[in-house]
């Protein structure tokens, strides 16, 4: 089972990171506004078996609730004419950071930390960009809102052809 654990946005916020406008020229794969949510942390194939000792595991984390605000779109990988992710930014980064930190460290049995985290809303894949300066064009901005971290959720994400469906597998508060 593919699984993730992550914050979920509220719909204004969702509504915000969708209202970039996309030239025609470049060829993205984007999400479903529900599917957008920050990252905390991709642990990737999963067995069934160990589904539950993940849950118990961050099931021990506590952290008080906090807010952040969208910032600059940004891309992955951070190279100039080679783009394959856009993303939102977000500010401040540390409470983020401290909560991801948290995760790694409730999973540490089983998962490696991550040492280069960005925290980050994946707005869209790249597949192909025709006119770089005008794609950087069409993403340069900053996004407006601001919304507070109360939970985290473990997810489970599963492909279908046109698409990838998350699914809740449960929800810390």
């Amino acid at each position: 089972m593919r699984c993730f654990i992550a914050i979920p946005l509220p719909k204004e916020i969702q509504d915000e990171v969708r209202k970039t406008k996309v030239k025609d020229d470049i060829a993205l794969v984007s999400y479903p506004k529900e599917e957008l949510h920050l990252t905390l942390k991709f642990l990737g194939d999963v067995p069934v078996s160990e589904v539950k000792k993940i849950s118990e595991s961050l099931s021990k984390i506590k952290f008080k609730n906090f807010k952040t605000n969208l910032g600059k779109i940004g891309f992955f990988p951070k190279k100039k004419g080679y783009v394959k992710v856009v993303w939102a930014g977000l500010t401040p980064k540390r409470k983020i950071i401290e909560l991801k930190n948290m995760v790694d460290d409730a999973l540490v049995w089983r998962f490696n930390r991550e040492k280069d985290y960005e925290p980050h809303i994946t707005i869209c894949r790249v597949k192909e960009i025709k006119n770089d300066k005008r794609f950087r064009d069409t993403f340069n901005r900053t996004l407006e809102g601001s919304f507070s971290i109360n939970c985290f959720r473990l997810m489970k994400a599963e492909f279908t052809e046109n698409n990838v469906i998350h699914t809740l597998i449960k929800e810390y508060k």
